[in-house]
């Protein structure tokens, strides 16, 4: 299974990178949304985890475009702050 992570946050990508792999799987990483574009149509991963906070990309209207062009699952991993 090939998955995509996108995050602005090099250090939580690299550790989800490293603990996925040791689970099997074939990881990528990006860290713009740009990036990840160009990966995502190289690759087609099954899975992306996609980061909301991208400055360079809406996320959300990058998800519709992913959507729309290949079925691929997104998880969107919200953070909550009180």
């Amino acid at each position: 299974m090939k998955l995509l992570i996108v995050d602005t946050d090099r250090d939580m990508a690299e550790m989800l990178t490293d603990w996925l792999k040791t689970l099997g799987y074939e990881v990528y990483r990006a860290y713009t949304g740009e990036r990840a574009m160009m990966i995502w149509e190289e690759q087609q991963p099954d899975l992306v985890i996609l980061d909301t906070n991208l400055k360079d990309v809406d996320a959300l209207a990058m998800c519709r475009e992913m959507q729309y062009r290949h079925d691929s699952l997104i998880l969107i991993p919200v953070s909550y702050t009180h």
